[in-house]
């Protein structure tokens, strides 16, 4: 509830006085100044670590642009990530998979003779 009575006829200095008014009564308000202080409390009980995941969260939360960049460099990084998986998957070392069992049974024959560890 604004002090100003709504009725009053507006002048144009009279939104100015509106203005001032509701800047008035939140910087009095005692939930508000609670609210602050609680704020600033948590923020400095915060270790130098988790005060940086803030800051850069409420930079990267707090603009459009930055919310776009780091989506397109996510996404970047997951199909860097499935091309190079991919890549290993289908590389000339992998395609041999007989080969590489008979590397397998020949080591295990010459060094675990009887099937034994």
């Amino acid at each position: 509830s604004s002090g100003i009575n709504a009725e009053w006829p507006l002048r144009p200095g009279d939104t100015l006085t509106l203005k001032y008014s509701s800047q008035y009564e939140a910087h009095i308000d005692p939930f508000s100044a609670f609210n602050r202080n609680e704020r600033k409390r948590k923020y400095t009980n915060l270790n130098s670590a988790e005060r940086v995941v803030l800051n850069l969260s409420k930079m990267i939360l707090g603009d459009k642009r930055a919310r776009v960049g780091v989506f397109f460099y996510t996404l970047f990084l997951h199909l860097l990530t499935f091309v190079v998986l991919y890549k290993f998957a289908v590389s000339e070392d992998c395609v041999h998979l007989s080969d590489c069992n008979e590397k397998f049974e020949a080591h295990m024959q010459h060094f675990h003779p009887g099937g034994g560890p």
